[in-house]
């Protein structure tokens, strides 16, 4: 097969144009496929995160791992192809999966990398984990501040900080914030893998533009890289924008102690051992509940 054209050599619609042909076709180089050679496709892949993405750290740090990238870019381009929006307001994304932070720092913008991504959201504070109430709320979108409350798996009990708001980075795209690990949930099943196919989440895309990620791969990724992925095949694929909602926990996985003082100037700090969940909640999509409060 003839290798593609040299991108300088190729306006911007044959460029999409080839690199929509180059996905439609990348191999599976996950370690169970067959064979995990880079092909023509998915050198034209990573040409294209190298010369379209040049100067954004998030992915430039990924690409150099070329078969875990273009796991990535595979993946996330399943997905969104069956993302179209129907309705007004453009598309969110759930990132549905394990979460937690080092004591690593970034700038904030890598999590808002283009303007591809309209914002992306955290909701947990900082060192606490969130259960399946919580996560149904995000991937919904009918969660709001007012509706959280925290417990405790240790008799102590401080009070918690709640702040008005939720974590909104493109408000903060100036600042630096601790990175931000997701990988998958360790009590995923095979009936939870295929938690896309239920009809409650088809509905979830279609009436409401949300569309539920189940993050599945490898052992925890930066979310910075996952996020410029999404950034990327977001500028050549419709719908072209959307924004991030990450309906994971944010427990602390570093070596030292972690500051405190910092994270509570960021958003907030909860001690350890402290559960995010939502009062008084009913639970239209209750089959999809059921399915979240299976893994978390």
């Amino acid at each position: 097969m003839e290798r593609p054209k040299s991108l300088k050599a190729t306006s911007t619609e044959m460029v999409r144009v080839q690199l929509m042909e180059s996905l439609r076709n990348l191999k599976d180089l996950s370690p169970t496929s067959v064979t995990n050679i880079i092909d023509t496709n998915g050198r034209y892949v990573l040409d294209c995160i190298r010369h379209q993405m040049f100067g954004l750290a998030n992915l430039q740090t990924l690409a150099c791992n070329q078969v875990l990238c273009l796991q990535l870019v595979r993946y996330f381009y399943k997905k969104l192809s069956n993302a179209a929006v129907q309705r007004p307001g453009g598309l969110h994304i759930v990132l549905v999966g394990d979460g937690s932070f080092t004591d690593q720092i970034h700038p904030v913008i890598w999590l808002v990398p283009l303007d591809t991504i309209s914002d992306t959201v955290l909701y947990s504070p900082w060192n606490c984990s969130i259960d399946a109430k919580v996560a149904y709320g995000i991937s919904t979108g009918g969660i709001q501040p007012k509706h959280r409350a925290f417990r405790r798996r240790s008799p102590e009990m401080e009070h918690q900080e709640r702040p008005p708001n939720w974590n909104c980075m493109r408000a903060q795209y100036q600042n630096h914030i601790p990175e931000i690990i997701l990988g998958p949930k360790r009590t995923f099943s095979d009936d939870v893998r295929q938690l896309g196919d239920i009809a409650n989440v088809k509905e979830l895309l279609k009436k409401h533009n949300r569309l539920v990620i189940l993050y599945e791969l490898n052992d925890g990724l930066p979310l910075y890289q996952i996020i410029g992925v999404i950034a990327f095949l977001l500028r050549f694929m419709p719908p072209y924008k959307a924004t991030i909602h990450l309906a994971a926990g944010l427990e602390y996985r570093g070596p030292a102690s972690p500051n405190v003082q910092m994270l509570r100037e960021q958003y907030a700090y909860t001690p350890e051992g402290t559960m995010m969940t939502l009062k008084n909640r009913q639970f239209k999509y209750y089959h999809f509940y059921q399915k979240l409060r299976s893994m978390l």
